[in-house]
Parts: C-alpha cells; structure tokens; sequence
C-alpha cells in the first residue's frame, strides 16, 4: 500500500510513526487471519480539500486525482474536523482506497483499519457489537460471515477497471453474499432492542443521518454488483430494492438500478434515474459516465460525449470515461481524438483490456492492420474472455479480404456473448460482401432485436433495401441511422445512390457532395456526383467527377464502367473501349460489361474479338441480344470463328 497524508495531519512530525504502526497492528491480525499482509511501499503528501464537508466527499475527491503508482490500496489519513460527528472512515472497494481520520486512541485506529481494510477484502457490516466489522467499529474480532467474505476475496483483483472479483469465483461468492444478507435481515434494529449508542468510530460505506440500520445495505450492494456480472438483471434489481429498505436514498443502489435498465433494453428509463441522481449530486463523475453509457446506446453520441466530458471534469483520473470518449470519436470519424483518449485510459490503467481493444479499432480505421492485430491481442492476453478483441479481430481480417477468418471471430465473440449486437452486425455485412442479402437481413434484425437504437444495424439493413431496388425502405432506415448518430461518409453516399434509384437527382448530388465533405477521397461519392451530373446533361461535369473517382481508386469499376459509357454514346470508341478494358481487367466475368466490349469491337470491324467477347458474355450469363448475334455472324465470313 501507499500511505497519504494531508497537510493537518503532516503537523504531526510523528505522522509516518503514528501511521505504519496502526497499519502493522492491523497487518499482523490480517496475516494471522487470511494470510494477506499489507507492505507499505511509499509515504506521500497530498492536500485535503478544507472546504469539504463529508469524509464521504473527501474521499470521491480523493478517488478523482490519485496516483496509486500501481500498489493495490492507497491508505489516506486526515486529521480534519468535519460536521458530522463520529464518521471516521471511508472505502471504495472497486477502487482500492481508503481514508481515515486519524485519532491517538491507538487500538480504535486499529480497529478502525482493519474494519476498512476488511471491506477492501469484501467485507460487509453487520449489526454484531462484537464484530470489527460492526458499523460502530466496537468489537475487537471479525465475525465468521465476514472471515469467510474476507478468506474468500483474497484473490481480488486491484488496479483493474474491472470488478475485483474473479469470474470463477463469482458463483460462489453469490451464494455467500446472500447467506450475508439473510442474516442482516434477521438482526434486530438497535432502536428497537433499546441498545444504547456508544460513541464509537464509525467506518461505513453509505451516508450518515439515517436509522442505525441504514448502514446494513453495503451487503446488498455488493451483492447486486456480483448479479450485474452475472448478467441476472432481474435479481440486480430485487437486490437493489431491498438494499433501498435499509437506505432509500443510497446513490448506489439507484445507480445499479440504472445500470440493469439499460442493459434490458429500458435506456429512457435508465437516464430518467441517472438524471434524478443527478439533481441530488450533480458532480457524481460514476453517475455522469453511466448516463453517457445511456446515450450512447440510445444513439445521442453528442449527449454522451457531454457526459462523458463533465465525469472526465470531475475525475480527470477516469479510465472509464476516457476510454467511452474515445470509442464515440472512433464512432464520428474522430481517429486522431480518439487515438488520445484511448492512449490515456491505458496511461491510467495499462491493464484495460477495452481500452486496448478501442484502440485496435482506431488503427483498423487507419489501415494500420499490425499495430491493430497487436493492440487487440494484447486485450486476448488480458481477457480471453472480452467479446469485443475477437470481434475487432474480425474486422481486421475482413478489411483484408480474409472474410472466412473474419466470421470465425466474430463467431468466438458470440460464443463469449450471444446477445452481442456487434458481431451479428459485422456477420450481415460479411454476407452483403457475398451477396447474401437474406442472411445479411437476418443478422441485422437480430442486432436490431438486441438493440434498437443500434445505428449501424438500422444503416446495414438499409443497404440491404437499396441492394433490392427499395429505395424508399433504404431511405427510411438509413436517415434513422443518421437520426441514432451514424452520419458517416458511408450512410449520406448510400442515401445518394438511393436518391438515384429514385429519380431524385437534386437530391442524391446533395448527399453525394456531403460525402466528399467528410471523406474527400471517397470514390463512390465522385462516382454518385458524375452520375448525377450526367442525368442533368451536365457530360463535362460528369466526366470530371468520374476521372476524380478513378484518381482516387484507379480499380473502380463502377467510374470506369461509367466514363466508358460517357464515351460510348459520345462516339468515341477508342476510349470507351480503354475504360471497358480496364473495368474488364479489374473486375473480371461482369457480363453487360462483357457485352459492351463485344459490341465496340463489332463497329470497329473487329469481328473476331467481337464474337470472343459475345461468348465471354454468354459464359457470364449475359443473354446478348439474337439481333446483335445475327448481324454480326454475318460479318465473319464462313463462320470461321463460331464455336
């Protein structure tokens, strides 16, 4: 552990005594117990704020700017006077921290540690006046429950943006956790049994200022959080309602509670409660970056990022949130700003197997194709078990050309998650690329089943409509994809395209040129303009727009398909036929294609390479025209060429 001390305690030229003694007392009794010792390895300043009420909101202040500087528990120690009488202590589980308030009655402070040092473990209160772990820190001993919490959570993990606990042991402690709770519903309330109050340390997790029993709900919380990782949503939520029995305005129950909304599909519901935690602590940072998680998911990337921003604000030290801010930059096209908040959610925690897989995805979207496969294995190593490295992997191989590599992975991430969105997303546009429109649908209602507000579903299923000629369903679904966030490059040039089918030509050269705007080197968008262009009689803009596309992707087919029919019908044959050759030479088999070259070799007099193209087009499946067949074998004497 590190050791903090604040400036009034540092008045004490004994403080570095005062405080490693407390902390072996208490290390001995861990040892002795569970075999966990605690080492200190650094003695460091810091500045409590002197205008803070609440060691609570110390504490969160606290959390907001330390640098663990990678020991497991950063221990602080004030000696502030604050106006809430007999609050002492202050722990944050997840986070590995604790503060105290220092006191020179020797063996209360050592209680007083290990009480706090023991809901580092997983160590709950209960209403035992012979337990450490009382939440008036009388008794001298831990309790069994908690012997067993504490023995058991030994394997915690710190310095993980993840929960402490391991995956494997997460049944188990479930079932611990609720013989804890059981037996706090059992325990009478002190009012009630007439026990006196003792003026005592109080070391406790929630807020003061309720019934004695109010401070009974940690084990309920921790309890909720192990069904959030279970993904039982309906007992987070049970879990959380009889937390609110014993402390109704808990900030943490009402948080979970959110969080178990939103990951079943209730997001209005889920920011109308993070909104109303708000109103009663609006610098909650934990609160704002699960209202940006809600946004987000609703398809308001501009509210999450707002969010996002004020939680970063409030707790510049938010790996979380830095990593969230990053993956809705790599959403808007923003690589450069995403690239840096990524890279400083790693700074935070180089252990964060999500941040290191956003970052993957940044470079995929650069092309950097082995800095990416290297960021994403580096999540693998961390957690095998994380659906979204498996699922950028896939898109690293399917931006390669390796589709069959790609399916495989995002196969491993469904295995992992089969409700997650991403993978079925990815498998519809895998099928797209072969054509495969009818499991391509299927794959992106089944993103759209999991998640409504999915933009990127809602833009593949539109590409699925303008692929069968249903321009006014592709339109439909691709504008909702923009309405959700999604205004890419990609969904204004496949409006175009749309546009074009129907007829409204002012329309797609609008949202042709909003392309270009955002992706200036987009082919497509060039070619979408040029066609525009041409059906106005605009066949000089046209063709400029047509060489722009080629310029940019000397291989499009679709610019050199149409700058060859420019020229086809201007009468320029040769040029046409250099265009075709091109298309031909890149894209091989295309019948009408085919055809086209057939028929400019016959008016050059060229019959021979005419009727080996009219066969290329049959073999293609093209059905060439029996008039066009007829005149030109008539044009090869004797036959000599037909077979």
């Amino acid at each position: 552990m590190k050791i903090l001390a604040d400036e009034e305690f540092r008045k004490d030229p004994t403080w570095r005594l005062k405080a490693e003694g407390c902390v072996s007392l208490a290390s001995l009794e861990f040892e002795r117990l569970f075999g966990i010792k605690f080492v200190i390895k650094k003695f460091a300043d810091w500045s409590s704020n002197n205008s803070v009420h609440s060691i609570e909101t110390l504490a969160e202040e606290l959390d907001a700017t330390a640098d663990k500087e990678n020991v497991d528990i950063l221990l602080a120690f004030t000696t502030q006077e604050y106006p809430e009488p007999g609050l002492f202590g202050y722990s944050l589980f997840n986070e590995g921290i604790v503060l105290l308030k220092f006191i020179e009655d020797g063996p209360r402070m050592v209680r007083a540690i290990k009480h706090e040092l023991g809901h580092q473990f997983g160590g709950v209160h209960v209403a035992d006046p012979d337990s450490v772990m009382d939440y008036f820190v009388q008794g001298e001993s831990f309790d069994s429950l908690n012997m067993r919490a504490i023995f058991f959570n030994r394997e915690r993990r710190f310095n993980t943006v993840d929960f402490p606990l391991p995956k494997k042991s997460r049944l188990k402690a479930i079932e611990l956790y609720e013989k804890v709770c059981s037996a706090i519903r059992m325990s009478p309330s002190r009012e009630n049994s007439g026990q006196q109050r003792q003026a005592s340390i109080r070391a406790v997790l929630g807020e003061n200022g309720r019934r004695d029993l109010f401070y009974l709900d940690d084990a309920y919380i921790l309890l909720a959080q192990l069904y959030l990782e279970a993904k039982a949503y309906d007992k987070v939520l049970e879990t959380c309602r009889a937390a609110q029995k014993f402390n109704p305005r808990n900030i943490e129950t009402k948080n979970l509670m959110g969080i178990a909304f939103r990951r079943t599909g209730e997001i209005d519901r889920a920011i109308e409660d993070y909104k109303n935690i708000l109103e009663e602590k609006p610098r909650h940072p934990r609160v704002l970056y699960n209202l940006g998680i809600a946004y987000s998911k609703k398809g308001d990337p501009e509210a999450a990022l707002s969010a996002y921003k004020k939680a970063i604000e409030l707790k510049p030290n938010f790996a979380e949130a830095h990593n969230n801010l990053g993956e809705i930059y790599i959403r808007l096209g923003r690589i450069e700003g995403a690239e840096k908040e990524l890279q400083t959610a790693i700074d935070l925690c180089p252990e964060f197997p999500l941040a290191h897989s956003n970052m993957a995805e940044a470079y995929c979207r650069q092309k950097a194709y082995d800095k990416a496969l290297a960021e994403a294995q580096k999540a693998v190593a961390m957690n095998p078990e994380l659906p979204d490295a498996y699922n950028i992997i896939g898109n690293i191989f399917h931006q390669q050309g390796k589709t069959d590599e790609a399916i495989k992975e995002y196969y491993k991430a469904l295995a992992l998650d089969p409700n997650y969105e991403k993978a079925y997303f990815n498998l519809g546009i895998c099928c797209l690329d072969r054509d495969q429109r009818s499991e391509a649908k299927k794959n992106f209602l089944k993103a759209l089943e999991i998640n409504k507000y999915f933009a990127e579903a809602h833009a593949g299923l539109g590409t699925c409509l303008l692929r069968e000629n249903l321009a006014d369903g592709a339109i439909a679904e691709i504008e909702l994809a923009q309405t959700l966030g999604l205004g890419t490059a990609k969904t204004h040039i496949n409006l175009s395209t749309a546009y074009l089918q129907k007829g409204s030509i002012d329309r797609a050269a609008a949202e042709a040129k909003t392309a270009l705007e955002l992706d200036p080197g987009m082919a497509m968008a060039y070619n979408n303009l040029g066609i525009a262009y041409a059906k106005q009689g605009r066949f000089k803009e046209a063709m400029g727009q047509f060489s722009k596309a080629i310029e940019s992707d000397p291989k499009d087919k679709n610019a050199l398909l149409n700058m060859g029919n420019l020229y086809f019908q201007a009468g320029t044959l040769d040029q046409a036929l250099g265009y075709y050759l091109k298309a031909d030479e890149s894209f091989p088999g295309d019948g009408p294609l085919l055809n086209n070259i057939a028929v400019i070799y016959f008016r050059k007099g060229e019959y021979g390479l005419s009727w080996e193209y009219v066969k290329k087009a049959q073999s293609a499946g093209f059905e060439v025209h029996s008039d066009f067949l007829v005149e030109l074998k008539k044009k090869i004497k004797g036959n000599i060429f037909l077979s």
